[in-house]
Order: structure tokens, then C-alpha cells, then sequence
């Protein structure tokens, strides 16, 4: 179980109750203007009228008004600290969201991805995209403001959880969910191969990936070996978990017209071992390196996919 002490330096944690404070002292206030004369005309009117419009409004926002009539009690008395209290608490909700988010995106280990996401989250908390201030009892922009976020989120994660199934597994250390060639824009003479990987566990600094382009008997074409995004991002700063898409490029030209099988694996640079790879029903590959597709090279360059 997690100290007190640990939880505390936890960045979500310091994220919400910064935020928390900083708008601590807007629970005191009271309603100003016209909010408790609007809140009590949106209570008063038929329900029904909140989804097909009244001159009473001022506007035409059915879910705002059904927010407003939560905070007026049956004798018409409007709840100021429930009301602004509901505010900031959506306010924290959506800090929380822009720190998941930006934790998602960045997390790489040279940007220090938890660090980075809550610098950007506190930004937001104090200078949120809001109209109007955040506790203010008139404005719906902090639930609006967390429900879009969450949209976002919920978007990110279904994203992600939608790729099911997967090629093969390397080493424990690296999944391979998807490999497809892209025939879109690509010039004669090339074959562009689209691979997602996710991280299982952390990856040796000296762990890369190949590709290589094999003739009929196995012996080697062509390849395209190295980090992803062209060597920008080594296996060794992978962030857990993370969904890696990647693309290589293979260059076709004075290859002779021929059947050719593409192969994906990952070894060790130094020692050029290859990680054992193993598919879904736990089988062994042999030699450690996965099909992905076949091509026919024809006369011309042309190139056709076979698989």
C-alpha cells in the first residue's frame, strides 16, 4: 500500500488539491445580479419547455438548463455553496483530464511525461479556455469543459483498446498488432510497410527492430533496420505501454521481378541475438522473425501485394 508521503508527491494528487485551494475561497461567496433571479425562472418553468424553447430563456441550451434546476429547492431557494463547490469540482475533473491526456501524448522518458503533463494541467487550472469564471453560478463552461474532455479521453482509450488481437510477441518486451503496406502516394521502386507496436515491458537501450525483404530461398534482399520514426525514438525510450506506429520504407529498385516475403523481428544491435518471438497461441517463430506480407515485384518496379 502507498505511504501518505508517496501519495502527496503523487502529480494527480497535487494537481487537485492545488486546484482546490485556488479556488477554495469562492465557496464563501454568494449569488450577484441576476443568477438567483435566472436560476429561479429556470426552476419555475414547465420542464417541457426546456427542450422546446420559451422566450423566458435566453437561450437554448436544454442540459444547462436541467443543471440549474438541480441547485433550487422546492421553495425556490438557490444552494450557492453546492452550486459553486459542483463548479470548481468539474473545474479539478477537467485539470485531471488535461493531465491525462497530456500524459498520453508526451509521455516520452526525455520530456518526463508525468512532470510535463501536470506543468500543463496546472496552466490550464489556472487559466482554463472559460468565458466566464470558473465558480461562477451563470456559467456551465467547467461541466461543458469536463464533459469535452472526457469525450477526448474516452476517444484516446477506445482508440487504443479497439486494435484487438496481435501478430506476435518479442522477447516479452514488444507486441506487434498490426502490419499492413500502404499502397497510398507511394513512387515506383517502393514498398512502405505500416507497423503498430505496443510496449509490454521496458526494452533494452541496444533492442531495435528489422525488416527485412526476402527471395523465394530466404536469403536477404533488402532491409530497413533501426529505431522507430526513423531513429527517433529508440526501443529503450519506449513509455510503458505505449502504442508505437512506424513506418518503413524499402526500396525496391534493381530488385529482379520476383515473389519476395516481408519479415519483422527485433534483435540486439550488439550482439545481433534475436528476441525469441512468439504468436498469440504462444507458438515459437522460426527464426525469430515474423511474415507480414508478400509482394511480386513485376518488370517495371511495379509492385503488387500478394498478402
Amino acid at each position: 500500500m502507498r505511504s501518505v508521503g508517496a501519495l502527496a508527491r503523487s502529480p494527480p494528487v497535487v494537481l487537485a488539491l492545488g486546484t482546490l485551494l485556488l479556488y477554495a475561497d469562492s465557496l464563501g461567496y454568494g449569488l450577484i445580479w441576476d443568477d438567483p433571479l435566472w436560476l429561479r425562472t429556470v426552476a419555475e418553468r414547465p420542464l417541457g419547455e426546456i427542450f422546446v424553447g420559451s422566450p423566458a430563456y435566453q437561450f437554448y441550451r436544454p442540459l444547462t438548463m436541467l443543471y440549474y434546476r438541480g441547485w433550487v429547492d422546492a421553495a425556490g431557494r438557490v444552494d450557492p455553496v453546492g452550486l459553486h463547490a459542483a463548479q470548481v469540482a468539474a473545474h479539478v475533473v477537467a485539470a485531471l483530464l488535461v493531465y491525462d491526456l497530456v500524459r498520453r501524448w508526451t509521455d516520452l522518458r526525455w520530456v518526463r511525461g508525468r512532470w510535463t503533463a501536470l506543468l500543463a494541467a496546472a496552466i490550464f487550472a489556472v487559466f482554463p479556455f472559460n468565458q466566464q469564471a470558473v465558480a461562477w453560478a451563470g456559467a456551465h463552461q467547467p461541466p461543458a469543459t469536463a464533459a469535452f474532455l472526457a469525450a477526448v479521453a474516452a476517444a484516446t482509450r477506445f482508440r487504443r483498446c479497439g486494435r484487438r488481437g496481435s501478430i506476435a510477441d518479442f522477447g516479452d518486451r514488444a507486441r506487434l498488432v498490426q502490419a499492413a503496406l500502404s499502397g497510398e502516394g507511394v513512387a515506383p521502386g517502393q514498398i512502405v510497410l505500416r507497423l503498430v507496436w505496443q510496449s509490454l515491458a521496458p526494452t533494452r537501450p541496444q533492442d531495435t527492430v528489422f525488416v527485412h525483404l526476402l527471395i523465394a530461398d530466404g536469403r536477404l534482399a533488402r532491409g530497413a533496420d533501426g529505431d522507430t520514426w526513423g531513429g527517433l525514438l529508440p526501443l529503450g525510450d519506449w513509455p510503458d505501454d505505449a502504442w508505437i506506429e512506424d513506418r518503413r520504407h524499402i526500396a525496391a529498385r534493381g530488385l529482379p521481378p520476383a515473389t519476395y516475403r516481408i519479415t519483422v523481428g527485433l534483435y540486439n544491435r550488439l550482439t545481433r541475438a534475436r528476441l525469441p518471438a512468439r504468436r498469440a497461441d504462444g507458438a515459437r517463430v522460426e527464426n525469430d522473425e515474423v511474415d507480414v506480407a508478400t509482394v511480386l515485384i513485376e518488370p517495371g518496379e511495379r509492385v503488387i501485394v500478394r498478402r
